[in-house]
Parts: structure tokens; sequence; C-alpha cells
């Protein structure tokens, strides 16, 4: 029997913008009509037990499927720049593992996962895609036996200022410095399916691993910058900071427009990278 738990996030977090260290209130069905947000919805999948392998295959969430052709982090060799926060070293990997490509072997691979330093509270990751790109789709995954397999974080986009550099990315509010804000904020810790009988969070059967695809009817935006702005699951716990495993940017093919019949200028070989399995 499949233990895997499947949910959409179509909802805003009221976490302020810097996370979701604290216990959130969800806001179902809320729709924001602003410039300074990236219209996108947050797809999460969540494998447990047996479900959990080094294939990452959700059925909701695509893998990582790697080498992908169409993942510019990868391909394009791009920056990825601890802004905030401490690499847990020795035991961690470097940010080289989230756009190396691999996966951990098991849920608990500590050298093939990037984390902050035990007893901090997260930090920020700058990822340079070295040129704009017309995002697909943004998907991160995670895995982990305890509380730091849950993800949470909050995803912005840029493009160079005046100056060719992208704008500041240690203030408070990333939106004051220029940043869009790329679809709700992430929390996935404890969810469950979002049945007739909704159940509350449970931060502390948080295990598992997860994956997290933002994505849209069309593009997510153009950007040559991402920030992720990345909090602890748990913030009594010194030891839960998420074992980050993969990150993936998809690039849309040529002429893929802003419009849902826009998906028919995918080819087979693309959809089998941006769609579940």
């Amino acid at each position: 029997m499949r233990t895997t738990s499947l949910f959409l996030l179509n909802s805003i977090l009221l976490t302020g913008l810097a996370g979701c260290a604290a216990q959130p209130t969800l806001v179902r069905s809320v729709l924001f009509v602003s410039r300074t947000r990236a219209d996108a919805t947050v797809n999460i999948g969540r494998n447990i037990g047996s479900d959990a392998t080094p294939e990452f295959s959700f059925t909701n969430i695509p893998a990582p499927l790697p080498p992908n052709p169409f993942d510019v982090a990868l391909n394009n060799n791009a920056e990825f720049t601890l802004v905030t926060g401490s690499l847990a070293s020795p035991t961690g990997g470097s940010l080289d593992v989230l756009h190396d490509g691999k996966v951990p072997q098991n849920g608990d691979d500590p050298g093939h996962n990037f984390f902050f330093k035990d007893a901090t509270a997260g930090g920020r990751i700058l990822i340079n895609l070295k040129r704009p790109i017309n995002i697909r789709q943004f998907n991160s995954y995670s895995w982990q036996n305890g509380k730091r397999a849950a993800q949470c974080y909050t995803l912005y986009g840029s493009n160079a200022n005046s100056s060719g550099n992208p704008p500041s990315q240690t203030g408070a509010n990333p939106v004051s410095d220029g940043w869009t804000i790329i679809g709700s904020p992430v929390d996935t810790r404890g969810l469950m399916p979002l049945d007739a009988t909704p159940r509350p969070r449970d931060v502390t059967s948080s295990g598992g691993q997860y994956g997290v695809s933002i994505s849209s009817s069309g593009l997510i935006g153009t950007f040559q910058y991402l920030l992720m702005v990345i909090s602890q699951t748990d913030a009594s716990d010194p030891q839960s900071n998420t074992f980050y495993s993969e990150v993936t940017v998809i690039e849309a093919p040529p002429g893929f427009l802003i419009l849902p019949q826009s998906r028919n200028a995918e080819t087979a070989e693309q959809k089998k990278y941006t769609e579940m399995r």
C-alpha cells in the first residue's frame, strides 16, 4: 500500500516574508494581484517509509531525473552563493550538492545534502543563472528521517539592477529591495492530505522525503537571480535545519507563452521532466 501524502498548496502562509519557523496559519484560496508577487502554485509531494527511495519518485511532483537537459541550474553552471547562515561543516555537503545532478541514497546521508549549521535559524542562498531565464518550474527536494526533512522557505526572483548586480539580499523585506515573491511561502511540515476531514500539522512527524514544485500554467517569471530565504523547521530544536538534496530550475522552451494552451509548445522530451511520473 502506497504511503505517499499528496496535496496542493494553493494558499498563503501567514508567517511573514522571512520563512516559517513559527507554526503558520493557513488561509486557503487567496488570490493576490500584485506586481511584487509572481503568480505560481506550490505543489508538494511526500514519501514516507519504503516509498522514500533514491529515485525521488512522487505521484504529483516531477522527479529530479538527473541529468535533466532543461535544468539551467545544472547545465548553465549556475552560481550558488551563501548570503547568510553557516554551512554545517564538516558533516554537510557544500552548496554544490544542490545542483550536481546527484541525490542522496538514504534518509541519513548528510554528505549528499546541504544544510545549515545546528542551533542556527537557517539562512539565505543566492542563485545566479548567468542570464535572464524564462522559468517554467522551480523544484526542490529533501530527504531525512526526522525534522530535517521538511522544507520551509520563501522564493524570490529578480534581474540585474542599473549597476548590473542583483538587489540587496540581506534586507528584512526583500520586496522592498526590488525582489519579486514567487508563489506562496513553502512549508511542508507534517502536512497531511487535504481530505474531507483536515487534520492539524504535526511538526514531530515531518520525516521522510519531500518534493516541492513551484509552477504555473505558463512561466513563473523571467529572472536571472533567485533568492531562497530558508528557515529551520522547529525553532525549539537546534537540530532542525533541512537536508536539501537537490534544486532544479527548468527553462521553458522557445515560444512558450504565458497561456494554458502554450503547454503544447513543450516537446514530449521536456514534458518528461516537468510533469509528474
